[in-house]
């Protein structure tokens, strides 16, 4: 039983001007006379897998096709302009066709969604295999497409081909839904030529099952060079699918016409003198081409992408809020959702924040990034980012450097505080075992920034924790109990580290880069001399567009002295505006102590 199915991606009308391929026939092109091939030629053996599917009910035309269709027209650019197909590929002896066909039809219709055929988009087959249903054996079109629909292909890089039968994710990538297309919906439609040509020109490109016979010339560079394909009656190896991409009505003194064909066997056979190899070429006769037994066909609306929806930067502590689509689905920091196309994106700030701005990353844009809600255009893969700013002042990143060490060890309560408001703190205090102390000044701005207390601390366990009021609010951290630590022991060998200025302060340039400097001063305690290694640890995330380096690194500071090590920040353009915090580390064997540098970055 030999079975035919065909399908397109509709995505609405496409206006053929500027890069789109319009299949001019002025566009110098190979024309093809119908070939005469002879059993044997098929001489190679690939894996085919095209099961056949019952569908309820004839299906009649769609339509005609559309006034002024051209008599040659291709979305490989065979006949001039933009290539919309991705690279052939090769399935190898596993009957994956209906993986390579959909997946193939799938990544070009996404480019022509979006008007750009180089996007470099190249989505995984395995995924697909091991995850759908099928096997190398073979399997549904319809069963395919649903897959594809529901559950999606990641990158090819997140889950690379094998041509084997292997469980659902194995080798595939932690974080493949980040990383996942999907196509929307699906219908069958009939499959005469007229209706063919109609999707081809305006939506793309089309799957078809194909039989393949032994007369097949696949491998026989010089038939590819002259003819297009015509099977004579011969044995069948089964059946198979491939991608229609195109069609010629003018084979010259034949009055014979034939379809343009991807194939998924690699590119050493086919067209080679041509430069399309992997593409074949078939006689839209119906009874020695395709269409001669079965009239099935289906069509895919659309592709969506992968959007990564982020909230609540990390600086700003306590709960995330969320970002709405189309007042339908809600999304968390992290969470990821498919679309395609303009949205309405809405911002929920949590409790004590209000919305701040919009910021688009990938193939996102947001037509106005200080508005809430705002317009959202998907043209592929990305990251969305609402920013939230803080009502009222709040306390974060409280901690005690070191953790533990001696009775002569200077130990650094530190805390960062911010104010919205820009009203300094009234109340600056460390609670250390019940008792109160007053915190100092470290770095940033009047009303925010790094609080410090240092202390020598007392033979055994310790605990702390912070309290801050501007004269109208309160704040604690943590917000109720109290942090464990540090742990001291007898005196020994220490050193401590300080750095100077706390705050560095850089306008972020148009291009090249600029820097400052800041000096880590580390000082000995009693008779310390040995090498402290030097590193560094931004607090939350990593910023972008900003380096460091120390110089020199390692250092060793006198017994009782004190050594400078120069810290150098440099700033980038693709930096963003802020503040940042560095963490500088210094450890010697099994002594670490910590100080801060804020990072100031102006735009």
């Amino acid at each position: 039983m030999i079975l035919l199915i065909v399908t397109s991606l509709i995505h609405g009308s496409i206006n053929y001007s500027g890069s789109f391929s319009t299949g001019a026939d002025s566009t110098p092109a190979v024309r093809r006379t119908r070939g005469s091939p002879v059993s044997g030629f098929w001489n190679r053996t690939y894996g085919t897998g095209a099961l056949p599917e019952a569908i309820a009910g004839a299906l009649a035309s769609t339509s005609p096709p559309p006034s002024g269709v051209p008599s040659s027209f291709s979305w490989n650019g065979y006949f001039g302009g933009a290539n919309y197909m991705t690279p052939v590929k090769d399935q190898g002896a596993c009957g994956s066709c209906w993986a390579f066909a959909s997946v193939g039809d799938m990544e070009a219709q996404y480019q022509i969604n979006i008007a750009n055929p180089g996007t470099g988009i190249d989505l995984s087959e395995q995924n697909v295999l091991s995850c759908s249903g099928g096997t190398c054996s073979g399997w549904y079109l319809g069963s395919t497409l649903d897959f594809l629909k529901n559950s999606g292909a990641p990158d090819e890089t997140c889950n690379p081909y094998t041509a084997t039968e292997t469980p659902c994710g194995t080798g595939r990538c932690s974080d493949y839904l980040s990383r996942t297309y999907h196509i929307t919906t699906w219908t069958w439609i009939s499959t005469d030529t007229a209706n063919i040509k109609n999707n081809l020109y305006t939506h793309g490109p089309v799957m078809v099952w194909m039989p393949v016979f032994d007369d097949f010339p696949w491998y026989d560079a010089t038939f590819w060079q002259y003819y297009f394909y015509a099977h004579a009656p011969s044995g069948t190896y089964g059946g198979h699918f491939v991608v229609i991409v195109g069609w010629d009505d003018q084979a010259p003194g034949t009055g014979d016409d034939y379809w343009i064909v991807r194939n998924s066997w690699g590119t050493s056979g086919g067209d080679v003198n041509s430069g399309y190899g992997g593409y074949f070429y078939m006689t839209q006769d119906a009874t020695y081409g395709f269409f001669g037994i079965y009239q099935e066909a289906a069509v895919i609306s659309d592709v969506t992408s992968p959007v990564t929806f982020m909230t609540n930067p990390a600086i700003w502590p306590g709960s995330p809020g969320s970002i709405t689509v189309d007042s339908v689905s809600t999304y968390v920091n992290g969470q990821t959702g498919y679309y395609t196309g303009t949205h309405t994106v809405t911002a929920n700030p949590p409790t004590g924040y209000t919305f701040g701005s919009w910021a688009a990353s990938g193939m996102l844009s947001v037509a106005s990034p200080s508005s809430n809600p705002a317009t959202l255009t998907v043209n592929g893969s990305g990251t969305l980012t609402a920013n939230f700013n803080p009502v009222n002042p709040f306390l974060f990143d409280g901690s005690v450097d070191p953790s533990s060490g001696s009775t002569s060890t200077s130990f650094s309560y530190y805390v960062v505080y911010y104010d919205p408001k820009g009203l300094a703190p009234t109340v600056k205090r460390v609670w250390i075992d019940g008792g109160s102390h007053d915190m100092l000044k470290y770095g940033g701005s009047p009303s925010s920034g790094i609080y410090i207390y240092p202390t020598t601390l007392s033979v055994g366990s310790h605990d702390y924790y912070f309290e801050f009021s501007d004269g109208t609010n309160t704040v604690r951290l943590p917000t109720s109990g109290s942090y464990s630590g540090p742990v001291v022991s007898p005196a020994t060998g220490d050193f401590t580290i300080l750095s100077n200025p706390r705050v560095l302060r850089l306008v972020r340039p148009s291009s090249g880069t600029v820097s400052k400097a800041s000096s880590i001063c580390l000082n000995s305690i009693n008779g310390f001399s040995s090498d402290v290694a030097l590193s560094g640890s931004w607090i939350d995330d990593a910023p972008t567009g900003i380096t460091y380096s120390f110089n020199p690194n390692p250092v060793t500071p006198p017994a009782n002295g004190q050594v400078t090590s120069t810290l150098t920040v440099s700033v980038d353009s693709t930096a963003l505006g802020g503040v940042y915090v560095l963490s500088i580390i210094g450890t010697s064997g099994s002594i670490t102590h910590t100080c801060y540098v804020v990072i100031v970055i102006e735009i």
